[in-house]
């Protein structure tokens, strides 16, 4: 069973620890201590090391990178941290022709995709998907969409993320992106100070709700962002939604990582692995959110990758909280 299987990976996990533990590094999504390194655990795609490194390749196998497993909360990402300036070039002109040309080049099987990943026929399966989850959770008095006044959408690019649930009602609506240039403009925002920069992100306002859909998986410091956020923008009884992928098992995953030495995963633009463990645990360590809703759904996003969503659907994990009033 799934409960077995995660119990082996905790007790391999003990048994490596003191051989393999990182010492003072802690999990970057749950502050936990108890993290291991896995040797070349990360096959880093030819598309990331190009805009991170600067490393011209056409195979993943070309260069790797240690993982960091935490065996508290499941959740894996590149040992190294990064420079921050580093990680942003990969979203240097974000899914446009050139951002796309310069992909499909050095990974030919991204063309399968480049015409429909972000674009609005994606975004608006996504969104009705999203409405649907939120009209479920209205109608068990789990979550008041009619009382949302201000709505934050961190990491939204231009805010087709945004449910119309939430969209038509609110009467400021804000987008923060790293992508968006200063004349950038966005029809889903409305209100004063229309787009949100990286400077005056956290400053001032305050939000009834703010979502990080499909954002954490790009973020190498998840858990510090989610809480900053949740503690200077949310207010006390306002709502934060995050939405991730689910690309692993992560409860048979790690064991396989730490039990077969030949077991991998590919270093894309998603350097973070998500469970529900995980998710969990990252809302519990901001000591400010509580978990209403947490559960795995699926999405149909209209595009399709052989050996990976034949059908069109990808799995996704939905979680809405609330902050807890003083």
């Amino acid at each position: 069973t799934a409960r077995n299987t995660l119990e082996q990976v905790l007790h391999l996990a003990h048994s490596k620890q003191e051989g393999r533990a990182t010492g003072n590094e802690a999990c970057r999504n749950c502050g936990s201590h108890r993290v291991i390194t896995v040797d070349r655990a990360g096959q880093v795609s030819p598309f990331f090391a190009a805009r991170v490194f600067g490393l011209k390749s056409t195979s993943p196998a070309d260069l790797f990178l240690d993982a960091h497993l935490c065996i508290d909360c499941l959740f894996l990402t590149h040992a190294a941290k990064l420079p921050e300036e580093s990680i942003a070039k990969l979203y240097e002109d974000y899914r446009e022709t050139s951002y796309n040309s310069e992909r499909i080049a050095l990974e030919p099987g991204y063309s399968l995709i480049a015409e429909q990943i972000g674009k609005p026929d994606e975004m608006r399966r996504r969104t009705a998907d999203l409405d649907e989850y939120i009209e479920v959770l209205a109608n068990k008095d789990t979550f008041m969409p009619g009382n949302i006044g201000s709505a934050l959408d961190w990491g939204g690019s231009t805010g087709d993320y945004m449910p119309t649930t939430i969209t038509k009602t609110c009467r400021d609506v804000h987008i923060f992106d790293i992508t968006h240039s200063e004349t950038s403009r966005s029809d889903i925002c409305r209100g004063p100070n229309q787009l949100i920069r990286t400077n005056n992100a956290s400053q001032g306002k305050i939000y009834d709700y703010i979502q990080f859909c499909h954002v954490l998986e790009h973020l190498q410091e998840p858990l510090v962002t989610v809480q900053q956020i949740a503690k200077r923008n949310l207010k006390e009884g306002g709502y934060i939604y995050i939405e991730v992928p689910v690309e692993e098992i992560m409860s048979e995953f790690a064991l396989s990582l730490m039990l077969t030495p030949e077991t991998s995963y590919v270093v894309h633009e998603h350097i973070n692995k998500y469970c529900l463990r995980s998710i969990k645990a990252l809302v519990e360590s901001t000591e400010c959110l509580s978990v209403l809703d947490l559960r795995e759904d699926t999405t149909n996003v209209g595009w399709a990758l052989p050996r990976f969503n034949d059908d069109g659907n990808v799995r996704i994990i939905r979680c809405l909280t609330q902050k807890r009033r003083d």
